[in-house]
């Protein structure tokens, strides 16, 4: 049982119940970005729900990752993003399109680049 909240069973091999897990989640957002869930939702809103740079429809918003059953089902989270330099929230995206941002470092000109060279090898079908 959880310590915090009583009676509440733990998450099956934590030592946490869900509301932990997701009261802690929530502070971790906050600390780490700024925001709050309510921020989120409204961001999310105003994003219809879809990832600000592919447009992906899939996601769902990030409001209760401890409570889905799969690691599919979370990876179709929308994730905060955010400027490495200034800390700065610059909206939500889906997993890949963060991971992509990570991956070129937030630099535009590798993106360009990285743009040139698809269109270079594109096939012409």
């Amino acid at each position: 049982m959880c310590g915090a909240h009583g009676n509440i069973p733990v998450i099956p091999g934590k030592t946490f119940c869900y509301q932990c897990a997701e009261n802690n989640r929530w502070n971790n957002i906050n600390q780490n970005y700024g925001i709050d869930r309510d921020t989120y939702i409204q961001m999310y809103e105003a994003q219809n729900g879809c990832c600000a740079i592919c447009g992906d429809t899939k996601s769902i918003p990030n409001t209760s990752i401890y409570g889905m059953s799969t690691a599919a089902q979370r990876r179709n989270i929308l994730m905060v993003d955010h400027d490495h330099k200034s800390s700065r929230v610059r909206g939500l995206l889906c997993q890949l399109c963060n991971t992509a941002l990570g991956g070129f470092k937030d630099n535009p000109e590798a993106l360009d680049k990285a743009k040139e060279y698809l269109a270079k090898h594109a096939q012409n079908d």
